[in-house]
């Protein structure tokens, strides 16, 4: 049993000594564990749901969505403003409007259909993006009518995660942009930083034909030194943990192909199911790695 992460620090300790001084001291010590916000786009997808069955399912938040880019997972952060218009410019007594414009993308991504609640011009509703259909805006619960002119502001609601371990997994999918990664990276840890909640970066990892002396090699190097020059104490190195440290962490022994990519300094073949995407058994081997390297299963 885990208290909800939106209850206030205060009575989260009253609980914990009440619980205690009844003698439930397991139900104690995980109502004392931070929750933990994965955020980012298929690697954090795939990796989550191990972290989650290490940890305690009910402490992880599953924050992944494929095939996003940073600006998108800054703003479903709800560190970059999100703009949107909606059709007749308006909120309906009830129901869904459909959203003709928004930016920058939110939503979208490898799936067929994503939601974020948040409320526009005060209205608390869901924002939902389904394939083949795009953005509509649907209202938690009847009221009034409400105008809501062209490029008004949606604005998340963070409730579920304010008070979460952040671990943030941003830029994959546009590793080339590397003053927009670190401008949404930065937007980002500032924003739980206000929070005062921990926050981590992981970095970006390469992949097939990606290794040593390619333009992608340059650009993701170059950008995972930015990153860890402005967030020393915050950066996680899984790529460096994934080519020097996995293979022998999972009894792991390589294959031909797997060496050859290691001696270009790129993940190895054996830890990938794809180009980029790693291996069930991967996952489950990061999983762990990030749970002990930041103490996830310790109260914090």
């Amino acid at each position: 049993m885990l208290l909800p992460q939106s209850a206030s620090a205060c009575f989260r300790r009253l609980l914990v000594v009440l619980l205690t001084l009844l003698g439930w001291h397991d139900i104690a010590s995980a109502t004392e564990l931070p929750c933990i916000y994965a955020l980012g786009d298929s690697l954090t997808a795939a990796y989550a749901p191990e972290l989650a069955a290490i940890v305690g399912a009910g402490r992880v938040v599953d924050g992944g969505l494929g095939g996003q880019a940073s600006p998108s997972i800054a703003a479903r952060a709800g560190a970059r403003p999100i703009r949107v218009t909606l059709a007749g410019n308006a909120i309906p007594a009830s129901g869904t409007v459909a959203v003709d414009r928004i930016a920058p993308e939110l939503l979208a991504f490898a799936g067929n259909r994503a939601t974020l609640s948040g409320a526009i011009a005060g209205i608390s509703g869901t924002m939902i993006w389904q394939r083949g259909e795009g953005y509509s805006f649907q209202r938690s619960k009847p009221g009034a009518a409400m105008a809501a002119g062209p490029s008004s502001a949606f604005v998340v609601d963070a409730s579920d995660v304010e008070d979460c371990t952040l671990l943030l997994w941003a830029g994959r999918n546009n590793y080339r942009d590397t003053a927009g990664i670190i401008g949404d990276i930065f937007r980002t840890m500032d924003l739980w930083k206000k929070r005062g909640q921990p926050a981590y970066i992981i970095s970006i990892i390469d992949g097939v034909d990606e290794g040593r002396g390619t333009a992608a090699y340059q650009a993701i190097t170059r950008l995972n030194g930015e990153i860890e020059k402005r967030y020393p104490d915050q950066y996680v190195d899984v790529r460096r943990w994934l080519i020097d440290e996995a293979p022998r962490a999972m009894s792991l022994t390589l294959s031909p192909q797997g060496i050859k990519d290691t001696a270009v300094d790129t993940v190895p073949t054996d830890l990938r199911k794809d180009g980029i995407h790693l291996t069930p058994a991967t996952n489950r081997a990061l999983a762990q790695f990030l749970a002990e390297k930041l103490k996830l299963g310790q109260v914090q």
